[in-house]
């Protein structure tokens, strides 16, 4: 039986009484290696799938190897990451909203770990602190938001965390004392209305909310999968008539399954009107925003009451970098706002702003790579993928493919040229070369996906995909 590596007991190189801290050599030879892995990955990333051949490393054999050498650890950690698994960053990923990766977010990430600054308060490190509210200002700006008016907002995990925050900031407005006393605080069953191309996501925060799945009212969709506004209004009346409390409707730009978008200003006079919470989920659709290309085609989303997007979807920073704002101040507050005695009275500190207690500067590696490479280069990648969307889109039609929900966002919903055929052999059939996903709508449709996620992507790539769909269309037919 192999021995468990947790109670095996193996001496480390330490410096005077600092357990954890490595020698100079050590040190030396651990970010050699961390360097040549990084390096090979990038160079080797163009030559290859994105899913590797080989079998996954056993995790079971890493966790009991004998070698605590940080080197090789870290070498034998790069090969399970790779072995096995699907590279999110490839050229030819054409699945789910992942970027690419930004290299320099991963170096800013190597020292924000480093160095640990701890984000609750303010005080604890002010420049990071501002480093954040100055980008969350910087992008609700970039959003509709104008310069003068008060937002707030917090990085997050991402934008389920973020959509989980919209609702609480709903309940909070529409229900005064919901943060003290819960559902209690709500006369009758609270209402949120989505379509049914909407992320899952809020079902999760409704039932995290403690308001349970049948709160959300999922509204029918047109043929391009956006939300009908005939079909909400009917479902808000319908509610009323039960003695239900509508009290928040979620807009979806770029919606996961197809690409769609719901009509954001018809929604907003709908929720002014009603006196409703609109809550926008941009998670991936914010390159529509960011796009130049993009900019005029799109709802504006300026009378929002609150947007989530994620850069780790549109930017090519690391999975996890998410950002909520609203321009509610004291709904976000009063959803949060905790006091303890081991912490100073808050007034504006992170910790009283959202779920999270400890935070992690997830800001910085946002503000470095924007540093570096500037808003110029950056809108030039995101228009050359909104391109490579066209691109992909025009050459599946002219191949026969019939596409469905047709979108302007760089993702291409479509169906097999056969009807015969089976989205899920198609999709085993490009592997490993290839990595589209099969998604089912609204509808019950099931189809065939692929998006333009990598900002490594090149003509080549999607005419690579083009014409392997064709030759596995051929083959099964």
């Amino acid at each position: 039986m192999r021995e468990n590596f947790l109670w095996r007991k193996h001496p480390l190189r330490v410096t005077n009484s600092a357990v954890f801290d490595l020698d100079a050599s050590a040190r030396a030879r651990m970010w050699r290696e961390l360097r040549d892995v990084i390096d090979a990955y990038l160079a080797s990333a163009s030559r290859t799938g994105p899913v590797e051949a080989l079998g996954a490393l056993d995790a079971a054999a890493f966790l009991a190897e004998a070698s605590r050498d940080p080197a090789q650890v870290l070498r034998d950690a790069a090969r399970g990451l790779t072995c096995g698994g699907v590279d999110v960053g490839h050229p030819r990923y054409f699945g789910t909203y992942d970027g690419a990766g930004s290299i320099v977010a991963a170096a800013t990430d190597a020292l924000v770990s480093a160095l640990n600054p701890q984000l609750a308060l303010r005080r604890t490190n002010p420049f990071a602190d501002e480093v954040e509210r100055l980008l969350i200002r910087h992008f609700a700006t970039r959003f509709g938001a104008l310069p003068s008016e008060p937002v707030a907002g917090v990085f997050t995990s991402g934008a389920s965390e973020g959509n989980f925050i919209a609702l609480q900031c709903a309940l909070a407005a529409r229900f005064r004392t919901f943060a003290e006393r819960g559902i209690r605080a709500c006369p009758a069953l609270p209402r949120i209305y989505a379509s049914v191309e909407s992320h899952a996501s809020i079902i999760k925060a409704a039932r995290a909310a403690g308001l349970g799945s049948k709160a959300v009212r999922l509204v029918g969709v047109d043929a391009s999968g956006a939300l009908r506004v005939d079909s909400l209004m009917q479902a808000i009346a319908q509610d009323k008539r039960k003695g239900h409390l509508p009290f928040a409707i979620v807009g979806t730009v770029g919606a996961t399954s197809c690409g769609a978008i719901d009509p954001i200003e018809r929604l907003a006079e709908i929720a002014s009107r009603l006196s409703l919470w609109l809550h926008v989920d941009a998670a991936w659709g914010a390159i529509g925003v960011l796009a130049p290309s993009l900019r005029t085609t799109l709802p504006s989303m300026a009378r929002a009451d609150s947007i989530t997007f994620d850069a780790h979807k549109v930017l090519d920073m690391p999975i996890a970098t998410g950002l909520f704002w609203t321009r509610h101040h004291s709904a976000l507050r009063r959803a949060f706002h905790v006091t303890a005695g081991y912490m100073p009275s808050p007034r504006d500190d992170f910790f009283a702003l959202s779920p999270s207690w400890s935070r992690r500067a997830l800001g910085m590696r946002l503000a470095v790579h924007l540093r570096v490479f500037g808003w110029d280069a950056i809108e030039k990648s995101l228009d050359h993928q909104v391109a490579l969307g066209s691109r992909l889109r025009e050459g599946l039609r002219a191949q026969g493919f019939p596409l469905v929900c047709e979108s302007v966002l760089p993702v291409v919903a479509f169906e097999p040229r056969s009807s015969a055929a089976i989205t899920s052999d198609i999709v085993k059939r490009v592997l490993p070369d290839f990595w589209i996903s099969e998604t089912k709508l609204g509808s019950g449709k099931r189809v065939l996906r692929a998006c333009i996620t990598s900002s490594r992507t090149g003509t080549a790539d999607v005419d690579a995909l083009i014409e392997r769909l064709r030759a596995t269309s051929d083959a099964a037919s």
